[in-house]
Parts: C-alpha cells; sequence; structure tokens
C-alpha cells in the first residue's frame, strides 16, 4: 500500500475540483465521500493504483477506483464505484471492465466491492459503511 505510482490523467473536459483528506484529485463527489469513509475506518487505500489485468494473453492496464486493504488481515480488494448508471455507454464500459476483472479472478464478494448509483438512487453512505465493516475491518 505504499507503492509509489503516477496518478491517473484527467479528460480536458473534466473539471471537477474533488479533493481528498490525503490531497488526491478525484473524479467525483461519491469517490470524495467514499474516501471520506474509508479514511473514518482507518482502511488503507489507493486512489486509481494500476494494476495489469490479462485479456486474451494481453496485457490491459486498468485503474480501478480504489485498491483497498482489510486492516486486520492484509486481504487486497478493489473497490470500484460505479456512478452513472442511468448513461448506456457508461454501463457497456462498465461490464466490459466487470468482465475483465472476473476473468483475472477479481470476484464479487470475494475481493471485489462494488457500489453503484444513477440520478434518481445517489450513493447510500450507509451501504458505503457495510460493506467496510464486511470487507475490511
Amino acid at each position: 500500500m505504499t507503492e509509489q505510482y503516477p496518478p491517473g490523467e484527467f479528460e480536458k473536459e473534466n473539471h471537477s475540483e474533488f479533493f481528498t483528506a490525503k490531497g488526491e484529485r478525484v473524479r467525483s463527489k461519491s469517490e470524495l465521500l467514499i474516501s471520506e469513509q474509508l479514511c473514518k475506518h482507518g482502511i488503507p487505500y489507493r486512489y486509481e493504483k494500476t494494476i495489469e489485468l490479462l485479456e486474451w494473453n494481453r496485457v490491459i492496464v486498468c485503474r480501478p477506483d480504489f485498491t483497498v486493504m482489510n486492516r486486520r488481515t492484509g486481504k487486497i480488494y478493489l473497490y470500484e464505484h460505479f456512478g452513472r448508471m442511468d448513461d448506456f455507454m457508461y454501463v457497456e464500459n462498465s461490464m466490459r471492465k466487470l468482465d475483465l476483472y472476473e476473468k483475472n479472478g477479481y470476484l464479487l464478494g470475494k475481493n471485489l466491492i462494488i457500489t453503484r448509483e444513477t440520478i434518481a438512487s445517489p450513493l447510500n453512505i450507509q451501504k458505503v459503511d457495510s460493506y467496510i465493516k464486511e470487507f475490511l475491518l
């Protein structure tokens, strides 16, 4: 969890100004809230730390939203927040990402945590806390 890595790049049209307590720029208010909850519970995490995954013998570099560690066991989880689930293209890309994770052994409830939201159903912090308590404490 201490390995240095370059931060992810932001698209030119992304003008978000959300910064975590650790000084990291995140892409959304929801990612900021997730970061705050992880910090509140003392959960070590890395934001958009690169991992290499295989697809058809080709290396794909991916940046999960958070790489988190269970404080007690040291077990590493990927934590993805899917924040625009009412956008068809976003959902298509998210499904491809989930398929890639599964092909590489990242399975929901085993070593992958997912939250999601739409405009009508925003991020629920109590659910984030439930996942933190279930998997990371």
